[in-house]
């Protein structure tokens, strides 16, 4: 298969991971509720061979409504966080399972870098793809 190709296809990756937190996000952001948390564990997802991979937090917390809610939260991270850690969180109010860590990063800049990444790749492959530029992976990327 056409590298190029491969490229674009595998832009769909982050950029569906992006779209998908962005949405997220700004859910949270404009009827999220803010609560304190506790990271109660970490749930480690590897690779196939195991040798990369991410520590989900598992976090626990109380809602207005005085329910308990414990989830794993969607972006994982390396190192863990420690269990036991105290942790800002916000939550979807009708769907308190819907939460994630209170921070700007989380909720807008990453998910921001994940769709430029994502278009940015997309367009790279499909004019590789179209011949209009050469990716030459030793080099650079020229112009035809």
């Amino acid at each position: 298969m056409n590298h190029n190709l491969l490229i674009a296809l595998f832009s769909i990756v982050p950029l569906g991971i992006g779209v998908h937190l962005w949405q997220k996000g700004i859910r949270l952001i404009r009827n999220g509720k803010k609560a304190e948390g506790i990271v109660f564990k970490n749930n480690y997802k590897g690779s196939i061979n195991n040798k990369t991979g991410l520590y989900f937090p598992v976090v626990r917390f109380l809602t207005e409504k005085q329910e308990w809610i414990t989830q794993e939260l969607d972006i994982g991270q390396y190192p863990a966080l420690e269990e036991g850690k105290k942790i800002r969180l916000i939550y979807n109010q009708e769907n308190p399972e819907e939460v994630g860590i209170d921070s700007v990063f989380r909720l807008e800049i990453l998910p921001r870098i994940l769709v430029v990444v994502g278009i940015i790749l997309l367009t790279l492959g499909l004019l590789g793809y179209l011949d209009v530029i050469e990716l030459n992976f030793n080099n650079s990327i020229k112009l035809l």
